[in-house]
């Protein structure tokens, strides 16, 4: 098997560390654990990132870029089915939506969620601003605690979500 380039392999890291802030959360994750679920040594994350919050500015940096390009999206339709794919692909989401420190890529993220909401409004209404915001909760929340398969579940949350913020189609 031929060896991962420096940039799969930073970029493995920091898939397999949000996923374990996703899971156990950002405190209660270890860069320890994180080399361990690679099958590298701590000093390899290490090397890559030079600290457990390096790490975090990355997976928060990745995050914010993944919602800011749903923002561009076509239509709003296609917005709502790209967001639901990747809250059921990346389990951190919600971690890090719900996160609070003095990471400036929390305020990035932060950015690219308000883009999102804009786009996916209806109207300039405060009903509709309420419903986004219970939309885009709801499907990190769902994405989290469903039993369904992701099929299903994607089919379900996208009708969900289209209905709930008035998507026609």
């Amino acid at each position: 098997m031929p060896r991962q380039t420096q940039e799969q392999l930073t970029a493995e890291i920091v898939a397999v560390a949000g996923r374990l802030f996703g899971a156990r959360g950002y405190g209660a994750t270890s860069v320890q654990q994180i080399a361990d679920a690679m099958g590298y040594s701590k000093a390899a994350v290490l090397y890559h990132f030079p600290s457990k919050d390096a790490l975090l500015a990355a997976v928060l940096t990745e995050a914010a870029e993944a919602v800011a390009e749903i923002a561009n999206s076509a239509n709003r339709l296609e917005a709502v089915e790209r967001y639901v794919d990747l809250a059921l692909t990346r389990s951190e989401l919600g971690v890090l939506l719900d996160l609070s420190g003095a990471h400036a890529e929390l305020r990035v993220l932060a950015e690219a969620g308000t883009r999102l909401r804009e786009f996916l409004r209806a109207d300039d209404g405060p009903e509709a601003g309420v419903r986004v915001d219970m939309a885009l909760w709801g499907v990190i929340f769902t994405a989290r605690t469903t039993g369904t398969d992701h099929d299903t579940a994607r089919a379900a949350m996208v009708r969900a979500v289209a209905d709930l913020i008035e998507i026609e189609g």
